[in-house]
């Protein structure tokens, strides 16, 4: 069993995945790579509902010039560019 993690100030976390953290947005897609898309939609619609809120307060860490609400838009659309500057979109699971 993989336990929380026990930082100070980690936000945005689903057992290891901090979403809060920007880099690593494009982790919860990486299962489409392992041919698991059922994983990647699994973890991207519960990232979607856990950590994402309307109103103040509503995003899972600091914005980073649209970072999150990025992440929330294309994901919700039900694809993500994993790796920035190409023209490559991983399917994911649309609202």
């Amino acid at each position: 069993e993989i336990s929380k993690p026990k930082y100070v100030g980690v936000v945005g976390t689903i057992g290891q995945y901090v979403h809060g953290n920007q880099p690593s947005h494009h982790v919860a897609y990486l299962y489409n790579y392992a041919g698991k898309p059922w994983k990647t939609q699994e973890i991207v619609r519960k990232v979607m509902d856990e950590l994402y809120r309307t109103g103040p307060g509503g995003l899972c860490g600091n914005e980073d010039m649209g970072s999150l609400s990025s992440w929330y838009v294309l994901s919700a659309m039900g694809f993500y560019p994993v790796c920035p500057g190409q023209n490559i979109y991983v399917i994911g699971t649309p609202l």
